[in-house]
């Protein structure tokens, strides 16, 4: 059978925004200033990802429509109203810090965005994942492959390349600061890499970091290829001094090292004690 039977367009018209996004989200911010200082539009050129998320919401819309078995099964996922209940919070909690003015209508707009896109992302490539398994087989080389680029880069911002690199590419104090220190010392640099500051490289690393350990323990293929990544990564995460990001890495190894434990009560003890 072929893939035109398979998947219809519109799902592989999202299987290609997904592809994209994941691709180049890490470098999200680094295209966005390069390309301001070329052409201008910063603020324009910042939602190009939300564009192609409304894309691949569609065909996520339309898997939803057609499959009630799988309507079934993610409405059965506790994930799943959990996510919805924290959307509910932030609709309700934005609404009423904009009636009694604490924030201004454009305030309240992105900080909805910022707060909720990433897990709209999720649902979404969790309905196109669920019926594209080319997406489940080639995830690997668009998450690691860009990581890879992300900590090289890294490395090299904190060892080898001038502290104020990033200014050549646009970077300054009107779009993203081109370089972060502590306590404002340039002796003492904080790696920022492509990301748009140090916590949200420290976010992006708990992410790679942990599917990096979840395939190690899986899988036997390319392990020492995963495993240099994996030390490297983890470098690039120290030296990026978040400290959020610190704990949120060692919490994400332990809930997968614990998901690992043979027995159910095992990882029931192991998941309470990640918790408190």
């Amino acid at each position: 059978m072929s893939l035109d039977n398979i998947v219809p367009k519109i799902v592989k018209v999202a299987l290609g925004c997904i592809a994209i996004i994941l691709i180049l989200v890490p470098f999200h911010g680094f295209m966005t200033v390069w390309l301001a200082s070329l052409v201008g539009h910063y603020t324009g050129l910042r939602l190009w990802s939300l564009g192609l998320l409304r894309v691949a919401r569609i065909g996520a819309k339309r898997r939803w429509g057609q499959y009630r078995e799988l309507r079934r099964q993610v409405l059965a996922e506790p994930l799943t109203w959990l996510i919805f209940a924290y959307v509910a919070v932030q609709l309700v909690w934005g609404i009423v810090a904009y009636t009694t003015h604490q924030v201004t209508a454009k305030a309240l707009g992105y900080g909805w965005i910022v707060n909720v896109r990433f897990l709209l992302f999720f649902l979404v490539v969790w309905l196109i994942a669920s019926r594209a398994p080319q997406l489940k087989k080639s995830w690997p080389a668009m998450v690691f492959w860009p990581a890879l680029l992300v900590v090289s880069f890294g490395l090299l911002q904190y060892f080898v390349l001038p502290y104020n690199v990033l200014t050549h590419f646009g970077y300054g104090s009107s779009t993203i600061y081109p370089y972060e220190t502590i306590n404002h010392n340039i002796h003492h640099l904080r790696i920022m890499s492509t990301l748009r500051g140090a916590n949200p490289l420290g976010a992006y690393l708990v992410v790679v970091v942990s599917l990096l350990l979840a395939k190690l323990l899986k899988f036997k293929q390319r392990r020492v290829a995963y495993s240099l990544l994996l030390v490297a990564g983890l470098a690039v995460l120290a030296l990026s001094f978040s400290r959020a990001a610190w704990v949120g890495a060692a919490l994400a190894v332990a809930i997968v090292l614990g998901l690992q434990l043979k027995t159910r009560r095992a990882r029931q003890y192991t998941l309470a004690a990640v918790a408190i």
